[in-house]
């Protein structure tokens, strides 16, 4: 039962997974197909581990700490993000961190759109050069 109701859940949050232009271009098919191979995904799972994570997400503020950071660091953020928009995480994080710079890209894939991270390869391979300023 509890895979069951796991798998359920990840057919309801699958249209976040991808980008909405994205998702408007599937068709019906193909959206029936997506959905019957993401009921599988979390097999490996157990409930009680996702459980366990969102009570660690919600219930830790890293806010309040951020203006502590003193390593450079790199926020990177997907525009089509709809479980963490740039505008609600990365940019005020970018803004709370000392000393960091924001990256942004686009992906069809939305909040799954990391597969396509090689898009800001350069601006990484920058980063992680200090003699680099990403702002070239």
């Amino acid at each position: 039962m509890q895979l069951k109701s796991i798998g359920i859940a990840n057919q309801v949050l699958y249209p976040f997974n991808i980008s909405l232009k994205e998702y408007r271009n599937l068709s019906n098919d193909e959206i029936n197909n997506d959905l019957n191979e993401v009921m599988f995904d979390f097999e490996i799972y157990d409930g009680n581990d996702i459980i366990l994570r969102n009570n660690a997400l919600f219930s830790y503020n890293i806010e309040k700490i951020l203006d502590k950071i003193i390593a450079r660091t790199l926020i990177i953020a997907i525009n089509q993000d709809q479980y963490f928009p740039p505008d609600l995480d990365a940019v005020p994080f970018f803004k709370m961190i000392k000393n960091s710079k924001f990256v942004i890209y686009d992906s069809k894939f939305g909040h799954h759109g990391d597969c396509e991270i090689y898009k800001i390869k350069n601006k990484i391979k920058m980063f992680l050069n200090p003699l680099n300023d990403m702002s070239s």
